[in-house]
């Protein structure tokens, strides 16, 4: 299988993966005031945050939307802070730390996901 090997500042933090997954990230936001022309947003209009976040999605089957799963929960960082990421395969990963069912899709997002697939409704 896939996995992500997710290292912050040397330290490994997770090796994220799973037999079932149709979706693996890591992520790294930068939310704010990023420059100096920046208006920045609702919830950081004067300064910015950086963070973490590596998850991914189980696959349901046709009848059940899957769950969301987290290896590492939204993690601040800062300036300097170094991310590396590897994607590698192995037979085992860690396991998950947090899991939640994902919402079904609306019908405008079934139809969406239709029309990407080549298939109409």
């Amino acid at each position: 299988m896939v996995v992500l090997e997710v290292r912050l500042n040397g330290k490994l933090l997770t090796t994220a993966g799973r037999d079932d997954l149709c979706v693996l990230n890591a992520i790294v936001d930068a939310v704010g005031v990023l420059g100096p022309a920046s208006p920045g947003t609702k919830t950081q209009e004067q300064d910015f945050v950086l963070s973490l976040h590596v998850g991914g999605l189980a696959a349901g089957s046709h009848d059940e939307a899957g769950t969301h799963l987290r290896w590492v929960p939204r993690r601040e960082l800062g300036v300097g802070d170094e991310v590396s990421v590897r994607i590698l395969t192995a037979a085992i990963a860690d396991q998950s730390q947090a899991e939640t069912p994902r919402a079904p899709p609306s019908d405008e997002e079934e139809r969406n996901t239709g029309r990407l697939r080549g298939t109409s409704t």
